[in-house]
């Protein structure tokens, strides 16, 4: 079964006061903080449900990391508990749930999704931010009043649920950790195999035409497929954008998941063509440290499951490859 998940949008943009009782929009390009979000949820087959997040850095230009730890981390508070009856960040493995410690800029929706139990019930799910002694939490409930889970038959209207076309499917080529210097060029490569469907969409006057009005964007990591929203519209804020796979009918984006600095992909997109391919990229780390490296096979409609992510230990000295 497949659901339509809607979430509010948050406000990209910070208001301050002007003369004369006006505000005026202030563009921040650093030192503001991230907004976790809760997304939605959806039921697995197995009972159990999957909860949906994803965040808004406030800023236009600094990419965060913020480890895991007391400023990035989860909690599950019981029925009729607050959030502010938290006693803060304790060592668990509740805290780690493969939430992302490198954020991108602006709007990222949809980023990973954590499973909880069949009898999770009343329960929350609450991620925490920090920054700057600032505080900020997304608070997750099975509840249908908080999210807009709506009745799979509106899928009728949007694609026809006996439809063939699958996911692609993606997984690294080569080892999945290694070992290199900062400033030292890694080369990836993944394999992505797809059922060649749908066929890659046509430019046009007004741009990109697809074949129907879809639902939101953005990559969901725990297996799901996804149905993206319409697309090359200009000013886009995701970094997973499904505008280069239905031009071509496949693409690769490679993403920097958890990392204490930036990363330098070339490509940061590769284009295949729908039925798949081999995908490669090059990619340069500015500061030492352990990274995540993800990547996410595209076919303009769905979003395949991840493959497990490559972990590239970076140094400061130059001690090469292994």
């Amino acid at each position: 079964m497949r659901s339509l998940f809607c979430a509010l949008a948050l406000a990209g943009l910070s208001l301050a006061s002007a003369p004369e009782g006006t505000q005026s929009q202030v563009m921040y390009l650093s030192g503001q903080v991230v907004q976790p979000t809760y997304e939605g949820y959806d039921r697995n087959p197995d009972g159990s449900y999957t909860m949906l997040f994803g965040y808004l850095n406030r800023n236009h230009e600094e990419q965060l990391h913020i480890p895991i730890g007391p400023d990035n981390f989860f909690s599950v508070l019981d029925a009729g508990e607050t959030v502010g009856s938290q006693e803060g960040w304790q060592a668990s493995p509740v805290n780690d749930r493969e939430q992302p410690t490198h954020f991108y800029t602006r709007r990222q929706k949809f980023v990973f999704g954590v499973t909880v139990p069949e009898d999770f019930g009343d329960r929350t799910l609450v991620w925490t931010l920090r920054r700057n002694g600032e505080t900020l939490t997304a608070v997750g409930k099975l509840k249908p009043d908080w999210v807009w889970l709506l009745n799979p038959d509106i899928w009728n209207g949007i694609i026809d649920p006996e439809s063939p076309n699958q996911p692609p499917t993606i997984e690294v080529v080569g080892a999945e950790r290694m070992t290199v210097a900062v400033g030292e060029p890694v080369v990836l490569t993944v394999s992505v195999e797809d059922d060649g469907l749908p066929e890659p969409v046509v430019a046009g006057p007004r741009g990109l035409r697809s074949g129907g009005n879809r639902s939101d964007e953005g990559p969901i990591t725990n297996g799901l497929p996804f149905i993206h929203g319409s697309a090359g519209e200009p000013g886009r804020q995701a970094v997973l954008s499904p505008a280069v796979a239905r031009e071509v009918g496949m693409a690769v984006t490679w993403l920097n998941y958890r990392g204490p600095g930036e990363a330098d992909f070339t490509p940061m997109v590769s284009p295949l063509n729908n039925a798949g391919g081999t995908a490669t990229t090059t990619v340069r780390f500015r500061e030492a440290g352990t990274y995540e490296v993800r990547a996410y096979a595209d076919d303009g409609l769905y979003t395949g499951v991840r493959f497990s992510g490559v972990t590239v230990t970076v140094t400061e000295g130059s001690q090469g490859r292994r």
